[in-house]
């Protein structure tokens, strides 16, 4: 078995050389890192810019300024009462000193107005009055005048000594539920968190699975291909003669075949981690602009934590593996279609299984998979175990809890079993094909050779 890997290492190595050192790897590398950084970036800060221009509210009447004049024992501020009514809180409050100086600035802008409020007889008594040449429309001091009747007693509550936060209190609504037993009440208490989680779960059981299924899909086929070129390159170049004198065929195929999935992993890692800077970038600059409304990564986390079984850390590693062993085993089905093939012009033809086996898993999952469903297994149960399809959808259903950690260990450890049997396979065929001339063999010659001694 020691003899059969000889000369891993160097292909190993030779491959991983020769590919991360390679202008198109690195340029795709650092071009979709750059892309994935500016997304998140952009879209966060574009909208808490755009939500903080909207939380400031533009007044796109006649009515520009309001000149305030409280001759009483307490002046308070009345731009809160304009910014009661987001239609007029764009409106600029000016308090003065005076009437004699309101007055002249009232007359000095013909789209404003003063608000003078006096004290006798114990009562308080308001005006709203207009300049000389005031172009103020009728609407609009129609609104103006129906906001101070309607919302002047917070001005009272003020006057009166309360702050802010004791007439907040006053006016706090009070909800009054008649409720049989303590374990109703319970119950009743529970019932909205309880909804609010089910809405949450029902919104990831739609998007998630899909997610996971379409990027094995792609991932796969992309890196797939790469593997089974990398394998039959040596052929194109007649260096097979001498290679396989220092290097045995299963050495070589998973030599290959390792290399290539390690290139994968660190593009897909760079490229992660390039989309979660972005986010955090972006979320620290919308935290900015606009810090009430922009979550951070804690509250982010808060909310996943809500979800009861789903995301557990044993949860996310297992899915993680699973999705790497996909990406082990379809590339895996793949070196058989690079051993097989003589040239470049054959993947075509030779890579039919790879290609085939991917379409109809991913028809099979999406189809059939119910992937929808998240208060339960798969309809076909069957599909966690076939590992063609458990790699594509075992990942989603343990993430959101609905396949329990035992049963993903199982799905991973016969997708890494099968892979193995599969790479063993494509050594055993690129040695039986080096010196093979023609078209590509069919299958049922394939199996004639792989029951040669």
């Amino acid at each position: 078995m020691k003899d059969t890997f000889t000369g891993f290492s160097k292909v190993f190595a030779f491959t991983m050389k020769m590919t991360t050192g390679s202008a198109s790897w690195k340029r795709t590398t650092i071009i979709f890192a750059v892309i994935l950084f500016l997304i998140p970036f952009a879209v966060l800060t574009i909208s808490a810019a755009v939500g903080e221009n909207d939380g400031e509210a533009v007044f796109a009447g006649s009515l520009k300024t309001l000149f305030t004049v409280d001759e009483t024992e307490t002046p308070v501020d009345y731009a809160m009462l304009t910014a009661a009514d987001p239609e007029l809180a764009g409106i600029s409050v000016v308090p003065c000193a005076s009437y004699d100086e309101a007055k002249y600035k009232l007359n000095a802008d013909p789209f404003s107005m003063m608000l003078y409020v006096t004290k006798s007889d114990g009562a308080y008594h308001t005006a709203l009055l207009t300049g000389d040449n005031t172009e103020v429309e009728d609407g609009d001091r129609d609104r103006i005048t129906d906001l101070f009747a309607s919302r002047f007693y917070e001005v009272l509550v003020l006057k009166s000594g309360l702050t802010a936060e004791d007439m907040v209190k006053l006016v706090t609504p009070v909800t009054v539920n008649t409720l049989g037993p303590a374990d109703e009440i319970t119950e009743e208490t529970d019932e909205f968190e309880e909804l609010r989680q089910e809405t949450i779960r029902e919104m990831l059981g739609f998007i998630l699975p899909y997610v996971t299924v379409m990027f094995l899909y792609f991932f796969v086929l992309f890196y797939g291909q790469g593997a089974a070129q990398l394998i039959v390159m040596e052929k194109t170049s007649k260096l097979m003669d001498t290679i396989l004198v220092s290097v045995r065929p299963a050495a070589m195929i998973f030599g290959k075949f390792t290399a290539n999935l390690c290139c994968a992993v660190i593009q897909l890692c760079t490229w992660i981690l390039s989309l979660l800077a972005g986010f955090a970038a972006g979320l620290a600059a919308a935290g900015e602009i606009d810090p009430v409304n922009t979550p951070s990564f804690g509250e982010i986390f808060d909310m996943l934590s809500v979800l009861d079984g789903m995301f557990s850390p044993v949860s996310v590693i297992l899915a993680l593996l699973l999705m790497l062993s996909g990406c082990v085993l379809y590339t895996s089905l793949a070196s058989v279609g690079g051993a097989l093939a003589g040239k470049q012009e054959d993947l075509q033809s030779t890579n039919m299984l790879f290609t085939m086996s991917l379409v109809v898993s991913f028809m099979a999952v999406v189809f059939g998979g119910n992937l929808m469903e998240t208060g339960q297994m798969a309809s076909a149960p069957w599909m966690h175990f076939v590992p063609f399809t458990a790699v594509l959808i075992t990942p989603s259903h343990v993430l959101m809890g609905n396949v329990s950690p035992l049963m993903g260990l199982v799905s991973l450890t016969l997708v890494l079993i099968f892979s193995a049997a599969i790479l063993l396979c494509a050594g055993k065929l690129y040695k039986l094909m080096s010196f093979y001339k023609g078209n590509p063999p069919k299958l049922k010659q394939v199996i004639s050779l792989l029951r040669t001694k």
